[in-house]
């Protein structure tokens, strides 16, 4: 766990994150290999509410760098689907004209979501950061307030 928020603890600038490929129209476009295409953009603020109830959600006041094992984070990092509700909300695709098809939809990307290449995932994740630069600085605090405290080996 420590690695990870490390990562950004350690980062000089938010502008050590470069977009897996062009950014045009403040958008980065994707055709995946499963088919499914969609883009990505900077966050706006009915994202920003829906990344914060996930993060709400997490059970992290029992978790501790210095009892937790890397079970137990997987575990609440995979609770309720966390990962492929971040990918619906980050993954923009064309509105269905009704509500009945974008149901439809929603749950077919669902589908496609959990076939991404890891490489894939990597991409989408980067270009998130490199999309929303302050989203950077928020992991930098959330890490360096995680990191700061005495580690064991376990840790």
């Amino acid at each position: 766990m420590k690695n990870i928020f490390s990562i950004f603890k350690n980062t000089n600038s938010s502008k050590d994150i470069k977009p897996s490929s062009e950014i045009i129209n403040g958008r980065i476009s994707y055709k995946f290999s499963n088919g499914l295409e969609c883009w990505q953009e900077e966050l706006n603020l009915a994202q920003d509410e829906q990344l914060l109830e996930i993060a709400m959600s997490f059970d992290i006041e029992n978790v501790s760098l210095e009892t937790s094992s890397i079970k137990s984070v997987i575990d609440m990092l995979l609770k309720e689907n966390s990962l492929i509700r971040f990918l619906d909300i980050v993954l923009c695709r064309p509105v269905s004209p009704s509500q009945e098809q974008a149901a439809v939809e929603l749950q077919d990307d669902m589908e496609l979501f959990k076939s991404l290449k890891n490489s894939e995932l990597y991409n989408v994740v980067n270009d998130f950061f490199s999309l929303n630069p302050t989203v950077t600085d928020w992991f930098k605090t959330i890490g360096k307030g995680l990191t700061s405290t005495q580690t064991t080996r376990s840790t």
